[in-house]
């Protein structure tokens, strides 16, 4: 991406989260609650793909 754009576009996002703020929106806990939320998905969506993998070889390994 041109500089010249990723100028534009990083005001753009500053001034987004700047009203955001101004609003009353508290961005350290939306991406403190987002960042969990996803490594909550993450752990799940692991253990839910080990069990099945175990569930799938166990048979082989008889």
């Amino acid at each position: 991406m041109p500089e010249k754009t990723l100028g534009v576009v990083a005001t753009a996002a500053q001034q987004m989260f700047d009203d955001l703020q101004s609003v009353g929106v508290d961005l350290t806990e939306v991406f403190f609650v987002s960042e969990n939320e996803r490594v909550e998905k993450l752990q799940q969506s692991w253990t839910q793909l080990l069990a099945e993998t175990r569930t799938q070889l166990s048979p082989a390994a008889e």
